[in-house]
């Protein structure tokens, strides 16, 4: 019977350990998920800027074009 007590112990400890690691793997995996969505958000906010500074560069472009 203590065999029996021990092995059944052993196994509750295993399963204890393995819904660690799954809730570490879980909670890195929204970590990283989060950190995508900020720096993607990060992105868009600064895309009209570059397209204004595009613009810009541009229009220098054409009246340089035309001054030659």
């Amino acid at each position: 019977m203590d065999k029996l007590t021990q092995k059944l112990q052993e196994m509750r400890e295993e399963t204890e350990q393995v819904r660690r690691d799954s809730q570490a793997m879980i909670q890195a995996y929204q970590m990283s998920q989060e950190n995508n969505t900020h720096t993607l958000g990060k992105s868009l906010v600064y895309l009209p800027l570059y397209h204004f500074q595009f613009q810009q560069f541009s229009a220098s472009l054409l009246v340089q074009k035309h001054r030659c």
